[in-house]
């Protein structure tokens, strides 16, 4: 067994001793400091799936430990999960009370123009800033170009 073969195992192992650490301090953290039963489980679940999404990215590093099966189900969990987590999410980012601003948010407008503000912001961006969109000469070749062009025609004549 060579040094580098080591070095990286050993830097894995580092990994996973620290995913173990964060995963336990928060679960300690979460009983000890957060008295709402309410709150205490919706963290409790984006715990859960922070660590299940951890171990489902790294499968490969499990191989000997988690056979399909299992993988199968961290990743049915991590789908179950996401949907618990939903009517949480906006509770859960508004607790930490960052303002609209401060995330750059184009939906949290308070003047209504949720639609206009994303155009704006859509056309600041550098995918948007050349004629053509990026990958144009790849999708060009197997696109049906006369259908959009109708299509196009068609939305523009109902406008």
């Amino acid at each position: 067994i060579n040094a580098e073969y080591m070095g990286i195992r050993a830097y894995k192992a580092c990994e996973a001793h620290s995913v173990f650490h964060m995963v336990r301090h928060n679960c300690q953290a979460l009983e000890e400091y957060v008295a709402d039963d309410a709150t205490r489980r919706a963290l409790g679940r984006l715990l859960e799936l922070v660590a299940l999404q951890i171990i489902h990215e790294s499968a490969g590093e499990w191989i000997d430990v988690l056979n399909s099966q299992l993988l199968e189900s961290i990743y049915t969990r991590i789908t179950e999960l996401l949907a618990e987590i939903r009517p949480d999410a906006i509770g859960l980012s508004d607790g930490f009370n960052f303002s609209d601003y401060q995330l750059k948010s184009t939906l949290g407008r308070h003047d209504g123009r949720v639609y206009e503000a994303i155009y704006e912001e859509a056309k600041k961006s550098p995918l948007n800033a050349k004629s053509q969109m990026v990958g144009w000469e790849d999708f060009s070749t197997v696109l049906d170009l006369n259908f959009l062009r109708d299509g196009m025609r068609q939305q523009h004549a109902r406008l």
